[in-house]
């Protein structure tokens, strides 16, 4: 469909070990490749830029820097008043304003940070868009009951932002960007932020994508069945098959979650802490310690759960224990 891939990532400072390996990954596996790189950049050390230019420079790709502090002043007097943190607080929801940062580029695929790439990007990022969709995201796994929280149709789809497809150019036809300005504007404040905001405005034009280009973390714990079972979502049943393909070779690793702890941590469980490790000690950042992660009791009962409870005991307690999360989290 394209020559250049151009991909998107954000980040702030402290998270630049984690997007440098994320990035590292993708140089990797997508050595022939012709991409396009753009941080979008909220005061990244130039220390840490010259490790990502290094990175990306050595496989022969091109990367800029989009200066979040100085590009986001064209929403200052709209943002501004969301949150107390003002720009700050507003990162996370910069890659929602894609089409504006970057006037004149048409497809851009947007990652986090905390992604692992495993293959080459070509089969997800020339992906059609069919019909009247200009964005194309994967499910994410949480309890149907979340949709009522945020008002979003029962009938409609949840999807994870970690990994998000967007034709730019229909995206500005639709005037997708005021849409989402207004809601900010309207008082809009849901949980999960950029992805609420995303899902509740747009679900109408986002193409479901398969596993497979954003597996989360949560699918190493179920089988597609089972997580049908669990998280109440016919959608993960019926795409059982990607789930198994996944589980051995995802285009994408999406390490959201905190039950297997992420693998940066040096305590990780998680099943693919070796395989991140090769690209962590490979990249520019392999002289960063990583840190301990502190993990909460909950999060340790559920692995524990995983790994000795028999099976039919574990799915009905996780079935249990994430109805009552929502009910306890999100009780208005």
């Amino acid at each position: 469909m394209t020559d250049t891939m151009n991909i998107a990532y954000a980040s702030a400072d402290n998270y630049a070990p984690v997007l440098g390996t994320s990035i590292y990954s993708l140089c990797k596996n997508n050595a022939d490749a012709d991409i396009h790189i753009y941080v979008l950049d909220y005061e990244i050390s130039e220390e840490n830029k010259e490790r990502l230019r290094r990175t990306v420079q050595a496989y022969g790709k091109q990367i800029d820097f989009v200066s979040l502090t100085e590009k986001l002043v064209f929403l200052s007097g709209r943002v501004g008043a969301y949150g107390n943190e003002g720009l700050k607080g507003f990162v996370t929801y910069a890659y929602c304003f894609l089409a504006d940062l970057l006037p004149d580029i048409r497809r851009i695929l947007y990652l986090d940070c905390d992604t692992l790439v495993n293959a080459s990007l070509a089969p997800l990022y020339n992906t059609v868009l069919e019909g009247e969709h200009f964005v194309g995201e994967a499910p994410d796994a949480l309890r149907r009951e979340y949709k009522k929280v945020i008002a979003l149709p029962d009938e409609a789809i949840y999807y994870n932002s970690g990994c998000v497809l967007m034709d730019l150019e229909r995206w500005r036809q639709h005037g997708a960007s005021e849409i989402l300005l207004k809601a900010i504007e309207s008082g809009w404040n849901y949980p999960l932020a950029d992805q609420d905001l995303m899902v509740t405005c747009l679900y109408r034009y986002i193409q479901t994508l398969s596993p497979i280009y954003n597996y989360l973390s949560q699918y190493f714990l179920y089988s597609g069945r089972e997580a049908a079972f669990v998280l109440g979502i016919d959608y993960f049943s019926a795409h059982a098959d990607d789930f198994a393909a996944g589980y051995k070779a995802a285009l994408l690793y999406h390490f959201c979650g905190n039950t297997f702890i992420r693998p940066w941590f040096r305590n990780s469980r998680h099943p693919l802490k070796s395989l991140y490790d090769s690209y962590y000690y490979g990249s520019e950042w392999r002289d960063v310690p990583q840190a301990e992660f502190k993990e909460k009791p909950e999060y340790r009962i559920q692995y524990l759960l995983f790994r000795f409870a028999p099976r039919p005991i574990f799915l009905l307690l996780s079935r249990l224990m994430q109805r009552l999360f929502i009910f306890l989290q999100y009780k208005k």
